[in-house]
């Protein structure tokens, strides 16, 4: 199944606009997806905003993606880098999140390293499906001891390792974690 920087896009736009988030340590996959510039370059819209994704590093996978938004003062360039991996075949694009809260470390000036948001994604050549996860879900999943990780104060989660059948349980249709009934599907426009 072909990679798509479509996804990066995808991704940049849902983190954007997302409240509540489920975020990992490091970029979630063990497999760097080596980007070829002919299907992961390109410009994506979802009918609400088009964006354009470009390489920055083929060999690691690292994706950026810019598209602009309306701001107080006239139109204004964003712009997000991803990391695009892989488990199996299954694709995921994570993207650091540097938010205030976490923003330096407690004990010293140093930044803290990222938490890193994410999602599973799927693409062809033409269009590019990206399911998130439920953040309630996730919230039970760790309640009951299904999965590791933490619930902050502000409900957001944060997963500890995963193994691979931490994996599964993630990507099971059954256990509903991702939102699979509302994954955000963007179409090819231009190179």
């Amino acid at each position: 199944m072909p990679h798509s920087k479509f996804a990066l896009l995808l991704l940049c736009m849902v983190w954007l606009t997302a409240c509540e988030s489920v975020y990992v340590q490091q970029p979630l996959g063990d497999e760097v997806v080596v980007l070829d510039q002919a299907l992961w370059q390109g410009q994506w819209s979802n009918g609400e905003f088009v964006i354009t994704t470009s390489i920055i590093d083929v060999e690691s996978g690292i994706l950026q993606a810019a598209w602009i938004e309306r701001g107080e003062h006239g139109a204004e360039l964003e712009m997000v880098t991803g990391y695009v991996r892989k488990t199996g075949d299954l694709i995921y694009l994570s993207l650091a999140n540097y938010d205030g809260e976490e923003a330096t470390g407690q004990d010293s000036e140093s930044p803290a390293p990222p938490k890193y948001h994410w999602a599973r994604l799927e693409v062809d050549e033409h269009q590019a499906k990206m399911w998130w996860p439920n953040q309630q879900r996730f919230r039970e999943a760790i309640t009951a001891g299904k999965l590791p990780g933490t619930i902050r104060d502000d409900e957001d989660v944060v997963l500890d390792s995963l193994s691979p059948e931490h994996l599964a349980l993630i990507n099971s249709p059954e256990a509903n974690l991702l939102n699979w009934t509302e994954p955000m599907v963007f179409v090819r426009i231009g190179d």
